[in-house]
């Protein structure tokens, strides 16, 4: 390398790390002042110099950039690039693939990571995956350092979506690093270019894998039909012992103190965790630990009530072991059903208010992991849950000292675990609600964390612990991205995106005012999953207008409108009532009071709570509005899909009616082709008489008589001509007689007047059998249907006279088993114009009267 040559912070670490040197910095709790020096400085320090392509940045845009920053920019560019000209298209990553590696390549050891599980979105599916958060960190440093751009974007469930990119700078700042190690005689490339092929490489190929997700898991996979299935959607086991624990706030009227299972501490002795990085780098620790979980759920006072009901709280033996197994052959004798049973025992109980109760888990763990889950249970009518335990131990730790990578884990447990006992206890339609809020994965959706501890070591300022390195991603692990840290009097509060953690000698003066605050951020999780559901039934509203306004290019569409409307009109439904709820549960809250001075006053407005109150009941308000619009689209496309009815309707008929005068044709030229075919039997018939005669007399002719010979054969076949006149005339009378035949058979079958007769009144049953009997019936049907027995009988009248000159054939159609008579079907030639509907069905109408088939008062259409 020549002397000459300037290079940024990073490449000299790269470079100095491939000759042996100490080089590469590691990502540690104790980075000194000197250690955190911006690329400019670090290189004027080694150079005596700054490199030109680096000069001209400003101060504000220097971070500290690692050998975990490098390896996680080479990794990012070699999914993504940025366009150099308006014909090329760009690429970028989604943040959630990009994790998914981040993780493979940790738990290969390419990465000096640390991770824990956290609840991620993906569409409507709620799901824990073991996230980096340092890695994120390094992400975010590398974007404030202009070498990776951020996208933000909507999915088609309208969740918020990032994707990265190398920048431009970035892309040079590797190429420089590449370069510097080679001309230092290092390998070709980077040093651990060889690390990341062998994980996100198909190992037959050598292309890049993609990162696939199947609705369960995620998979890399690769062109040539290799598939590594990870492991970052299973988060790890630690073994525990927790106590119930509720504040004394939640407790009404108690008279029983909370169990205790601090004795058993030492089962866990032995036990073992599924963590596969056993080492752990505890930054933060904590001690006397008290775990909330809070979530709202739609609730009433009814619910409760069956509630206390399926837990038998009346009883004298109240509680039991409870499951959320239903029942489908309760008359059998025994059933079967998989381990893992939840004991309650009720603590204390309003009828249809409240419910405070103890649960122990008896959830199957994996081999080793041995856990002793107790936790206490708060339901309440306005629909606020809370569970709370005591951490006794944690693996090896005792109370005293817990560390937040045990704690994240032990919470995704407990949130687990949590929504399994619930589900036993709601009933069908309360999870049917949640079902369609929040989606079929409802078991794993997000609830709050509100730690409390008596101390944290180390105690420092509470400005402190936001410091964008180890700190704060040690409490993303337990309470997600952190938003604020304030030191309220004596007490640490610290807020995050999915908790809060408190540290105080006496939690309980500001016990109801972090309750309160709890019990608001679960509806604020409910409020945020019910605002993209929302905009998820406009998508299908708007998808079903498009069916609707382009309904005839499928034959299906009708069909696929009418479905999609059901679903859509079926959500809303049961949206609207969520938010029924929701409102109803505001109205119902009381904004605790403080008097001024007090730390209880301190933390309320810290935490903001009456601006954060009144902001949810607007949005609570505003859904509203959102709900109307929803209904009124709905209502709009109910009436254009039964336009398109209609229009179909009309055209069915239309068609109906074409076919019936295609069809009424068709009869027709069958009756004239039966007329002929009549016409030709009767000159077969004499042909055949004739033929039979000549072979019973011989060959005879009448010019063998004296007569034939004198009139005929001479005067008439002997001179020429004649005959043949004759023979011609008489072949011509014929056809003429044949086709006036054929006509007057025509005009016959086409002067037909059809009548159909819709009746549907009382009929005499044995009269009508009388009736029938003195016809001559020449077809008979029976239809029998499951509440009817639909016969019908036709006959041809005689009596012409009595029909005005033509009788009919007439067919009629009645309930026996009813005694109804339904319809008839009546069909007469026409031959003079006396005959008209009104006639025929007047003398039918007598007819049927006379002879006791109906009664006289009777009328039909």
């Amino acid at each position: 390398m020549s002397q000459g040559t300037e290079i940024p912070d990073i490449v000299l670490d790269l470079v100095e790390g491939e000759k042996g040197n100490e080089g590469l910095r590691k990502r540690t709790m104790q980075k000194s002042a000197s250690n955190r020096l911006g690329i400019n400085d670090a290189v004027a320090a080694r150079t005596g110099s700054v490199h030109s392509s680096f000069e001209k940045l400003p101060d504000a845009e220097l971070v500290d950039l690692t050998e975990d920053h490098a390896k996680l920019l080479y990794l990012i560019s070699l999914y993504t690039k940025s366009a150099n000209t308006n014909k090329e298209e760009e690429e970028w990553m989604r943040q959630i693939p990009l994790l998914v590696l981040t993780y493979e390549l940790t738990c290969s050891g390419f990465f000096g990571y640390d991770y824990a599980p956290v609840s991620e979105t993906i569409g409507r599916s709620h799901i824990y995956m073991n996230i980096s958060q340092e890695g994120k960190d390094d992400i975010d440093d590398l974007r404030e350092a202009g070498l990776l751009n951020g996208l933000k974007l909507s999915s088609n469930e309208y969740q918020s979506v990032t994707a990265y990119q190398i920048s431009q700078k970035g892309t040079k700042l590797l190429a420089t690093a590449a370069k510097a190690i080679d001309d230092g005689g290092g390998v070709n490339g980077l040093p651990w270019r060889s690390e990341v092929d062998d994980i996100i490489r198909d190992p037959k190929t050598k292309n890049l894998m993609d990162i696939c997700w199947d609705g369960t898991t995620f998979s890399l996979k690769g062109d040539s039909g290799f598939e590594r299935v990870s492991n970052i959607t299973n988060p790890e086991d630690v073994s525990y012992v927790s106590s119930p624990y509720l504040p004394a706030s939640l407790r009404f009227g108690h008279t029983r103190e909370l169990s205790s299972n601090a004795r058993r501490v030492s089962e866990i002795s032995q036990a073992e965790s599924t963590m596969i990085d056993k080492e752990l780098n505890e930054v933060i620790t904590l001690g006397d630990v008290k775990v909330l979980v809070g979530e709202w759920c739609p609730f009433g006072s009814n619910h409760i009530v069956a509630m206390n009901d399926k837990l038998g709280s009346t009883e004298r033996v109240q509680g039991g072991l409870f499951t959320a197994l239903v029942d489908e052959q309760p008359s059998a004798t025994k059933f079967k059903l998989a381990p893992g049973l939840t004991s309650v025992s009720i603590l204390e109980f309003d009828y249809s208010q409240f419910l405070n109760f103890e649960a122990e888990v008896n959830f199957p763990e994996d081999d080793g992991v041995l856990q002793i889950e107790q936790f206490g249970v708060h339901v309440k009518d306005d629909g606020m849950v809370c569970y709370g335990l005591f951490v006794d131990a944690i693996m090896d730790k005792l109370h005293d000292h817990v560390s937040l990578d045990h704690l994240s884990r032990l919470l995704i447990d407990v949130h687990q675990d949590s929504s399994s006992i619930l589900e036993s206890l709601l009933t069908s339609y309360q999870r049917r609600l949640l079902e369609t809020l929040l989606g079929q994965d409802v078991n794993n959706r997000e609830k709050f964390n509100m730690i409390v501890a008596k101390k944290i070591t180390p105690r420092l300022a509470a400005e402190k612990y936001l410091d964008k390195e180890d700190f704060e991603n040690e409490l993303k692990q337990v309470i997600g991205d952190t938003q604020s840290a304030t030191d309220v009097d004596d007490n640490l509060i610290i807020i995050g995106k999915t908790g809060m953690l408190v540290i105080s000698e006496d939690e309980t003066k500001i016990m109801d005012v972090l309750l309160f605050f709890a019990s608001m951020t679960g509806r604020r999780i409910i409020l945020d999953r019910f605002f993209s559901r929302i905009f998820s039934l406009y998508e299908m509203l708007k998808e079903i207008r498009g069916l609707i306004l382009n309904h005839e290019a499928s034959p299906n569409s009708f069909q696929q409108i009418r479905n999609g409307i059901s679903e859509v009109s079926k959500q809303s439904i049961l949206l609207e009532e969520v938010l029924g709820y929701l409102s109803e549960s505001f109205e119902e809250m009381v904004i605790p009071e403080t008097n001024e001075g007090t730390i209880e006053h301190k933390t309320f407005v810290h935490l903001k709570v009456s601006k954060i109150f009144h902001d949810l009941k607007r949005r609570t308000k505003d859904l509203k509005k959102n709900m109307v619009g929803i209904h009124n689209e709905l209502a709009a496309q109910r009436e254009m899909s039964d336009s398109i009815k209609e229009v179909n309707m009309l055209r069915l008929q239309e068609a109906m009616n074409s076919n019936t005068k295609n069809l009424e044709n068709v009869i027709r030229s069958n009756e004239r082709a039966g007329s002929s075919l009549e016409v030709m039997q009767m000159v077969l018939s004499g042909t055949l008489a004739f033929e039979i005669l000549d072979r019973l007399t011989g060959e005879w002719s009448i010019l063998d008589t004296w007569w034939g010979t004198t009139y005929l054969k001479e005067p008439l076949i002997e001179t020429p001509g004649i005959w043949f006149f004759i023979n011609i005339s008489l072949w011509f009378l014929v056809a003429f007689g044949l086709k006036v035949l054929m006509e007057r058979l025509t005009q016959k079958s086409a002067a037909v007047l059809v009548v159909r007769i819709k009746a549907n009144v009382p009929l005499n049953k044995e009269n009508l059998y009388k009736f029938l009997a003195g016809k001559d019936l020449q077809e008979e049907e029976i239809g029998m249907e499951e509440k009817m027995l639909v016969k019908k009988v036709s006959w041809n009248e005689e009596d012409d006279a009595k029909w005005g000159g033509s009788a009919p054939s007439i067919e009629l159609s009645f309930d026996s088993k009813h005694s109804y008579l339904l319809s008839l079907f009546l069909q007469v030639e026409k031959v003079n114009k006396n005959i008209n509907e009104k006639n025929i069905k007047e003398i039918i109408w007598q007819d049927l009267i006379q002879n006791g088939v109906v009664l006289k008062a009777e009328s039909w259409e």
